[in-house]
């Protein structure tokens, strides 16, 4: 179902130098939205949202794997001459405060049980301020809908936080926010120039373990190119990053959460078609020691899970990802995203911190005052999310 809401004249103009009116559909099922799917990627690659967690691809993908019966809310922006401006792809879910409140809640689509960062809404360049405002204006007409919004693992080099609380500000809402730390290494030319960033004891100590690995064994890096040899490959991800794991006496996220397992074996095929997908495995006397699955989306190589045998070779997880580095420089790719987290390992790879932000809105309400009161968010220890984020087991 969709629903069309009353326009809204901005004052900043367009590339023509006239003032377009924002018109705004709400998109509640999964018929209409597809609808969208032959101008959604080319708004997002015009957006400073671009990202491949965020495209058609993935979104669809999510919506068939993850949740199929979520409840889309939707919000669709085109100008006064049809053109989309921006897209605000939420769907609902809710959060519970202490087992006893119950609040509607409005996330990304895309944003948990398969890996996804990044979480935006999609606005072409040049209407962000405008549409932003435009957006949330228009979702304070639907109270009977939501409660609060929970967008999380947000760039914060995009100017999204920027964006969210400008529109906030300007129009009363609450809006808490954490940090959250995410890690990029640039990538120069060659790959002997990048080994020359890393330290000296970093660089003899991957040299040293890829000569002895090589000297005694038949080593070969296998990129996984054909739909046919895909679910072996994956088969050697899921089997490897277990065993990873299971070493230090922990459930890998596949074990954990099934829904992310369902998810990698539904998308892989369709990143592979687009050309998206890097899944390496490292054969070892022809045995699968190690493997790294990622994308390859707009230069950047954004690494999202990997594992290995332990107790197979010293330092065959770092001969692994140190031959990963060597093919996106061979392919030409600007930046390796670590994506989440910052750590020293990270750090040994020439990684630099990157500061993102998990952004909790809510209405002004007489509901609302107890769960932005004081730090029970962003602290988060007395909310429970619900479906389909709180599907699986959390790592202790």
């Amino acid at each position: 179902m969709m629903r069309n809401i009353i326009g809204l004249r901005p004052s900043m103009t367009n590339n023509t130098g006239s003032s377009p009116t924002l018109i705004g559909t709400v998109v509640t099922s999964r018929d209409e939205l597809e609808n969208y799917a032959h101008e959604w990627n080319e708004l997002l690659s015009s957006s400073k949202a671009n990202t491949i967690f965020l495209t058609w691809e993935w979104i669809s993908a999510w919506l068939e794997v993850v949740y199929p019966d979520a409840q889309l809310f939707v919000v669709a922006v085109r100008d006064g001459n049809g053109r989309l401006i921006a897209i605000a792809p939420f769907y609902r879910s809710e959060l519970h405060l202490l087992d006893l409140v119950k609040y509607r809640c409005l996330r990304v689509i895309g944003d948990c049980q398969c890996g996804g960062e990044y979480s935006d809404i999609i606005i072409r360049r040049g209407f962000e301020d405008k549409a932003m405002t435009f957006v949330m204006r228009e979702l304070l007409k639907h109270n009977d809908i939501w409660d609060c919004i929970f967008i999380c693992n947000m760039a914060g080099w995009t100017g999204a936080y920027e964006r969210f609380s400008s529109a906030c500000k300007k129009l009363g809402l609450y809006m808490h926010e954490r940090s959250r730390k995410f890690s990029s290494a640039k990538l120069p030319d060659t790959h002997e120039a990048y080994l020359k960033l890393l330290s000296k004891n970093r660089r003899g100590y991957i040299k040293r373990a890829t000569r002895r690995l090589r000297a005694s064994h038949s080593v070969e890096l296998i990129r996984c190119d054909s739909q046919d040899k895909l679910p072996e490959h994956l088969a050697n991800l899921f089997e490897v990053h277990r065993r990873h794991w299971e070493s230090i006496g922990q459930l890998g996220s596949f074990v954990r959460r099934p829904l992310m397992r369902q998810f990698y074996e539904f998308f892989a095929p369709k990143s592979l078609h687009q050309g998206w997908l890097r899944l390496y495995v490292l054969k070892v006397d022809g045995v699968p020691q190690a493997a790294q699955y990622g994308y390859v989306y707009d230069g950047i190589f954004h690494a999202l899970q990997e594992g290995y045998v332990p107790e197979s070779f010293d330092g065959i997880g770092n001969v692994l990802r140190n031959l990963a580095f060597e093919k996106c420089i061979e392919e030409g790719l600007r930046e390796y995203d670590f994506l989440g987290g910052f750590t020293d390992h990270k750090c040994l790879w020439r990684a630099e911190p990157r500061e993102g932000y998990d952004l909790f809105v809510g209405r002004k309400s007489l509901k609302n005052q107890l769960l932005f009161w004081k730090n029970i968010w962003p602290t988060g220890r007395f909310i429970k999310e619900g479906r389909p984020a709180n599907e699986g087991r959390s790592q202790d």
